[in-house]
């Protein structure tokens, strides 16, 4: 038996569940249950199929049965099963159920039901299509199968991201219109597969060696059974006379959302996939799609965000070298004729405006695929959070170290989403700094703190080596650090348990042309694997790694030290790495400093909320907080965790109801989501603040849209503050807090 613990609203558990699942009792025999399945009543076999058996046409009612005694389930009955007794050649009409089920059988406790990806992974780890729902005195409830979680699930926009070639199976087991049905059943029970694709092999043109597979029929498991419920003759029967025809067909270069779309539309359980000739390809089952509905996938969508951006680079570059040879051409040719010279500028001025397209085409898609990865990521982040301070019940130490891995993992996935979507900003020149006098002091030992408790895990000795009446450097204090972490962070990743990582600061004046005149340099020193002289130059190229054997053995994405350098630059800076193989590395960062070093005045600190615990009890007038949000599993997660911090809730799901429950209810505090059906979130909040009872209401702008303009277009609309997604529960809890208290 499983248990798991995650939120999920009783009705999206009996939407899935099928709660008419046929059952038989232990004492039934193979054809009662083979009739249960097929619709089929044996007694009227006979009579039905003497004349003619092959236009019989019925649609079978279940792809299993259960084996139940005074409602506990004994074993299961599927149409595997059956096709393994035809191919056995067992005489089944005598045969009791109890000889052939499966048992035991993996179940799930309804109360334990609350995740319906923790049912899909049962039935992906056991190789199953059926899990039967029981509650607490293991009564039988119901029963969940692939179809069921398919529909509950949907495809959204996954599944158009995705091709039916990279999912579909190419393993296709496939037999000829003269095979008879009993060698069908033969090669379904040796390969233990639920179809077998008729083809016929057609030669397309008379230089063509191989004749083409074309698919022109199909067999399932579930025809099988309706063929044993009416006692067709499976020996002598060819399949061409009992085939599924026409099939249903898709192209590899098809979205996996059409395929799914054919699937609930033909109710059936796989489509076939052909190639420009109509040759076989492939296989796509309901098993594959909802593998691509899992949230383990999302980490795949980072590959596809990766290669359409160097997709979209690929075309400008490729567009623009287009334009110039021809526009060289064009200027050399006719560089006398003042017209030729007008028409050139002209070509000029329409390459420069495809170039901008393509350019807020890539913008664009940062944008969307920022906001639909961020979506996801606020829930998965939420959810984990809330279930680590117990929010939601108390938790084993197995489940707390699941936990800390998921949110590992999507924390991972954040950082990498974070560092694709910097790059391309800087690429695109939408990055201003925020300069102001900062101290080296403080910088660094933040920056030392970040990695302090990884550095411990690791027995490493860590050092902060800071040269005296070191001036303040106008910087970017925020991007400076974002630097050092990174160099850090890579420091303590590769230096094995007992070394040392120095983070060392001087000023420095150089005569040396490649590093600014008195310059601050910092250094990150550590003893580790080293760098082999060849990979030097490769190691700040975006999505580049040095490929030797001794650090395969590590992650990364090959983005970091790219945005280093991009950052060190747009300072006016540089960074320059000395490296030797088992002695370890050191990353220098060069900026300028002025001339004659000043001490500036620590900058006014601004208000940062502290992720401290919030109780109920600390919540004693119970504030009304208006949520205003249209992602199922972001009301969940935001909802239950205010909800047990002891705030009063109302919700909205779009700004038209935000706007009509503001005026009617008054409430205290406004989370504003952006991104909405009908009006969204910016124009919402526009209204609000035009209303004179409602001007003085806070409203925290808590949206995935995280590109450059995006906060100051909520600032602008009116909101107080603005947190993008995903966020954590506790900063949340904290901002509340601040502008309640």
């Amino acid at each position: 038996m499983f248990t798991h613990t995650s939120v999920l609203t009783q009705a999206e558990v009996q939407s899935v569940i099928i709660n008419d699942a046929l059952v038989v009792a232990a004492n039934a025999t193979v054809m009662d249950a083979i009739s249960q399945m097929s619709g089929v009543r044996t007694s009227c076999l006979a009579t039905t199929i003497a004349d003619s058996p092959l236009d019989v046409y019925i649609e079978a009612r279940s792809s299993c049965v259960l084996v139940v005694e005074d409602n506990h389930v004994l074993g299961i009955f599927t149409e595997r099963d059956v096709v393994r007794l035809m191919a056995q050649k067992l005489p089944l009409q005598d045969l009791k159920i109890s000889e052939v089920m499966t048992y035991p059988v993996i179940t799930l406790r309804s109360s334990a039901f609350t995740d319906i990806f923790f049912a899909l992974n049962l039935l992906q780890q056991y190789r199953i299509r059926h899990l039967p729902i029981v509650d607490e005195d293991d009564l039988l409830v119901g029963l969940v199968t692939h179809e069921s979680l398919r529909q509950s699930l949907g495809p959204a926009d996954v599944l158009r991201l995705r091709l039916v070639a990279e999912v579909m199976s190419s393993e296709v087991i496939c037999a000829n219109p003269e095979t008879s049905m009993i060698a069908i059943a033969h090669l379904m029970a040796k390969h233990r597969v639920g179809s077998v694709v008729i083809i016929q092999n057609q030669k397309q043109m008379e230089t063509q060696l191989e004749p083409l597979p074309i698919p022109v029929g199909i067999i399932t498991e579930r025809d099988l059974v309706q063929f044993q419920a009416l006692n067709l003759d499976l020996e002598t029967c060819p399949v061409d006379a009992v085939m599924s025809t026409p099939i249903f067909t898709v192209k590899a270069e098809d979205s996996l959302l059409m395929a799914q779309q054919i699937i609930e539309q033909r109710r059936i359980r796989r489509v076939v996939v052909t190639g420009s000739q109509g040759q076989l390809l492939g296989i796509v089952t309901q098993s594959s799609l909802l593998q691509t509905l899992n949230p383990l996938e999302l980490y795949k969508f980072t590959d596809i965000l990766k290669k359409k951006i160097l997709q979209l680079e690929a075309e400008k570059i490729e567009l623009l070298q287009n334009r110039t040879i021809q526009l060289e051409q064009q200027v050399n040719d006719r560089k006398q004729a003042e017209a030729r010279l007008t028409e050139t500028n002209q070509q000029l001025a329409i390459s420069n405006e495809q170039l901008a397209s393509a350019t807020r085409h890539k913008d664009e898609f940062l944008a969307n695929m920022s906001h639909e990865l961020r979506t996801p990521l606020n829930a998965i982040l939420g959810m984990t959070e809330g279930l680590q301070e117990e929010v939601f019940g108390n938790t084993n130490e197995q489940q707390k170290k699941a936990l800390q891995t998921i949110e590992y993992s999507a924390t991972h996935l954040l950082k990498l989403i974070n560092d694709i979507l910097d790059l391309a900003k800087i690429e695109a020149g939408q990055v201003e700094l925020e300069c102001a006098p900062t101290s080296i002091s403080s910088l660094c030992q933040a920056s030392i703190l970040f990695i302090k408790q990884q550095a411990y895990k690791k027995r490493l000795k860590l050092n902060l080596e800071l040269a005296p009446n070191l001036p303040d450097l106008l910087i970017d204090e925020r991007r400076i650090r974002q630097v050092l972490i990174n160099l850090l962070n890579n420091a303590v990743k590769f230096t094995p348990e007992g070394g040392s990582v120095t983070l060392e600061v001087t000023l420095e004046l150089s005569t040396n042309t490649t590093t600014p005149n008195n310059a601050m340099r910092f250094a990150v020193i550590d003893t580790g694997i080293g760098i082999a002289s060849e990979e030097l130059e490769k190691l700040f190229q975006p999505f580049v790694q040095i490929d030797s054997a001794l650090n395969r053995q590590y992650q990364g994405t090959g983005l970091g030290l790219s945005l280093v350098k991009r950052i060190v630059g747009l300072h006016g800076g540089s960074i320059g790495v000395s490296s030797q193989v088992g002695m370890g590395s050191r990353f220098m960062v060069y900026l300028p400093c002025p001339d004659v070093p000043l001490s500036f005045p620590e900058p006014l600190p601004r208000f940062v909320p502290q992720l401290t615990s919030i109780t109920s009890e600390a919540v004693t007038t119970s504030p009304l907080i208006l949520i205003t949000e249209d992602n199922e599993a972001n009301i969940i997660t935001i909802f239950s965790y205010l909800k047990a911090k002891g705030y009063r809730l109302i919700l909205a799901n779009n700004g038209q109801e935000a706007i009509a429950l503001a005026h009617s209810q008054q409430p205290d505090l406004i989370l504003m989501d952006i991104q909405m059906p009908g009006m969204d979130g910016l124009e919402a909040m526009k209204h609000i603040r035009s209303h004179p009872n409602l001007v003085n209401i806070p409203i925290v702008a808590l949206t995935a849209l995280a590109m450059a303009g995006d906060r100051e277009k909520c600032l602008e609309a009116g909101a107080n503050d603005y947190l993008t997604k995903p966020v954590k529960l506790k900063q949340l809890a904290a901002t509340i807090q601040h502008f309640l208290s």
